[in-house]
Formats: structure tokens, sequence, C-alpha cells
């Protein structure tokens, strides 16, 4: 059951599931006006992952069916790398991969195998990670299995790591980027980034959310 289980590291059998590691977050139409570099580095960590990880290892790799094939193709660095795997491909419409064709038979199976720790990663932690994550978890909530987000693995935009006060917070989250207040720049008391508050949101519904999963007994 999703909520009652609560070990801080794997018991048996895992799966891995990579949220939109694609092109356009990085260098194509949805970059363009943000700064991507926590995104980038996340990128890079599931590269570093997917070398390492045991070919036995299952995972489910998610796709935003962006208009533009190059907006919509794997990033330069995995993609290669997915396509040796032969990795499962589910084409995700919007923030929540359980409406993508596929994506809940495939945890289905996993279940079947007996794998009973899912760990998640890809972009962006705020949102499709977020709410993905938080719909596995109330999906399955019954079934024995403990969904995980690795912030390793996970990026969003540089300002969403920003730390605001609640009305600073409030503003940037209607209105898009906007200038700090004075208590923003003088204090780090009461502060949150919407990093944290997806990381809240996350726990909440039931995810263990950790900052870097031990991958060591998967890696080769």
């Amino acid at each position: 059951m999703c909520a009652s289980l609560t070990h801080s590291k794997p018991v048996g059998k895992i799966a891995v599931i990579l949220i939109d590691i694609q092109h356009s977050f990085v260098l194509g139409s949805w970059s363009k006006p943000v700064s991507v570099q926590r995104i980038k580095e996340s990128f890079e960590n599931c590269k570093k992952l997917v070398e390492s990880l045991l070919p036995t290892v299952p995972v489910l790799l998610t796709q935003c069916p962006f208009t533009n094939p190059k907006d919509r193709a794997f990033h330069s660095s995995v993609k290669g790398l997915f396509e040796e795997r032969n990795y499962p491909v589910v084409y995700k419409y919007d923030t929540n991969i359980m409406e993508a064709d596929g994506a809940e038979s495939w945890v289905k199976s996993m279940l079947e195998k007996k794998v009973n720790t899912i760990v998640i990663g890809g972009c962006t932690t705020t949102s499709c990670v977020r709410v993905s994550s938080s719909a596995l978890c109330q999906n399955f909530v019954n079934d024995p299995v403990q969904f995980i987000v690795d912030l390793s693995l996970c990026g969003a935009r540089d300002s969403n790591y920003v730390k605001r006060c609640r009305d600073c917070m409030q503003s940037y989250m209607q209105f898009g980027e906007t200038r700090n207040c004075d208590l923003c720049a003088s204090s780090t008391e009461g502060l949150i980034s919407p990093v944290d508050l997806a990381v809240e949101n996350m726990s909440n519904a039931g995810v263990l959310v950790k900052e870097h999963f031990d991958w060591s007994p998967y890696s080769v």
C-alpha cells in the first residue's frame, strides 16, 4: 500500500520511470524564454543512470508529443541509450502520466512481476513529475508499491529554485517571474521555493522524495 510503505531503502524488485527527457526542455522552443541549467543537469544525471543501470531493470519513458519533431525527440545525450535498451515509451498529452495510454498497464505489469519500488525522475519537478508521481501513488494506493522521486534526476526552470516569502510566491505562481520583496532579500526564515512546494505536495500525496536515491544495488 503506497501510503504505508515508508522504508527509506528499496526492498525487492525495482523499476524506473523517466519523464520527458526531451530536446524541447533544454534546447528547443519550450526552453528559449527561461533559464534551464537545472534541467540540463538532471538530464546529464539521467544519462549517467541509464549508462550504469543493470539491463534487467525495467524502465518506462514518457514523451510530450510536440508538433515539431526536433522538440519531441529525446535529448541527444540519451537518445541512443534509450534506443539501445529498447525502453517502452508512452505519450503524455498533459502533466498526468495516468492519462497516457499504456502507463497504467505498464505499472500493473510491474506489480505482476513483484516490483515494489518505482523510482521517478525527469522534468519538470514542479509540474509533470509532481502531478504524475502523486497520481501514481493515489491510483495504486492499495497495492504493495512505493513510488519514489529522486530529485537528483529531476529538474525545473532555474527560477523555480528561488526561495520567496508567501506573498511573493503567490505572485510568482499567478503571474510568472517577479521581483522578490525586501523580506525575501533580507531573510531566509519562512521562505519557500516552487520546488520546495512541489516536494511538500508530493510527500503529502504519499510519494517518498529523496535528494539522492541509492542506485548502487542496481548498477553494473
